[in-house]
């Protein structure tokens, strides 16, 4: 089963929330609980799960207590809860999401603070856009000098 279940069972949340808060369908969220097949739009269900796990506090939460992120729901585990796949069903190249990582972040900032896995999800942003900004047809000097701006910027914000 779905570590998502497990966590889902343990906030005392019935899988028909999930069903209807990603849009899916009653059987296919079985299965991915229950069975860890994941739907073939996988981008689209894991977009509904972090919704989902977004909107619920116990879930995120829940997380927090074991100092896991949302990918950890994927994983397949054993009724004790142990980890019985090597392969993880979430993909390693997950893509770079801008939009979905400047909103979680503003969002929580202002409510609770930034959790891990939201700083990670910057960081892959910034790496992102900074290897695009070195694919522009632009000479070293003006690279260097957004790369001299945007670490003052970072020294600036960790002094406050």
């Amino acid at each position: 089963m779905l570590r998502l279940k497990a966590a889902m069972k343990d906030c005392g949340l019935a899988q028909a929330e999930l069903v209807r808060f990603t849009g899916y369908s009653k059987a296919l969220v079985s299965r991915a609980l229950s069975n860890g097949e994941l739907p073939v739009d996988f981008d689209r269900f894991y977009a509904g799960v972090t919704g989902y796990v977004e909107s619920r506090e116990s879930l995120g939460d829940w997380l927090r207590q074991r100092g896991l992120m949302v990918s950890a729901l994927f994983e397949v585990i054993g009724e004790d809860g142990r980890e019985i796949s090597v392969r993880r069903t979430v993909p390693r190249n997950l893509p770079v999401e801008i939009d979905v990582a400047i909103f979680g972040i503003a969002g929580r900032a202002v409510t609770r603070g930034v959790p891990q896995e939201e700083t990670v999800s910057i960081a892959k942003v910034a790496l992102f856009l900074l290897e695009q900004l070195r694919n522009q047809p632009m000479s070293m000097d003006e690279l260097g000098e957004i790369e001299v701006a945007a670490g003052r910027l970072l020294q600036a914000g960790a002094g406050s």
